[in-house]
């Protein structure tokens, strides 16, 4: 089952264990990290929690996800339909562990093209959550291999509390060539 089947499934389920999925504002206590951003793209918002919380605090926010109905705009997170450096900062909460390990490199350089600064937090173990048996983390990587992944991608990384933040490098690194992996 690929990735976008699982929350296609997930999302459309009236099953009570996943009726809550998608709706934990995962970024709630990164508020003080965004406060006084212009704009911001959160990926992999979900129901869009997030976003609407920034909006509240004059934030330009935008929520994308590949497969939640509640975002404002259903997108792959490797081909985001925003200009270059449209946003001030980009977000994304325990989302990138959910990407396969070979559209890791791929999906923060896109992260790095939409927006000038970041802020991450990620999962380092296996999610609880399996559908239809598959886990919903395929990366679960330690902190230092995302930290590395993040630069090779032109982040610059600052470590605050539990979330990865910091600015994307003007040059930024060369696309993965295809058929390249994690």
């Amino acid at each position: 089952m690929n990735e976008l089947d699982k929350y296609r499934t997930i999302y459309s389920s009236t099953s009570d264990r996943w009726q809550r999925y998608g709706h934990t504002n995962h970024g709630r206590h990164a508020m003080p990290l965004v406060a006084g951003c212009g704009s911001l793209l959160d990926v992999g918002c979900g129901y869009n929690e997030f976003a609407i919380a920034c909006r509240a605090q004059g934030i330009a926010a935008m929520g994308v996800d590949f497969a939640c109905p509640g975002a404002d705009v259903i997108a792959s997170a490797q081909a985001l339909p925003f200009s270059d450096k449209r946003y001030d900062m980009v977000t994304a909460f325990d989302m990138l562990e959910h990407l396969r390990p070979e559209e890791v490199r791929p999906v923060l350089r896109e992260l790095a093209r939409v927006a000038e600064r970041f802020v991450f937090s990620i999962s380092y173990v296996p999610s609880v959550n399996k559908v239809e048996g598959e886990a919903l983390h395929p990366t679960v990587r330690p902190e230092v291999w995302w930290i590395q992944r993040i630069a090779e991608a032109g982040g610059v990384v600052v470590k605050e509390g539990k979330y990865l933040t910091g600015t994307w490098k003007a040059e930024q690194a060369p696309p993965v060539a295809p058929g390249e992996s994690c």
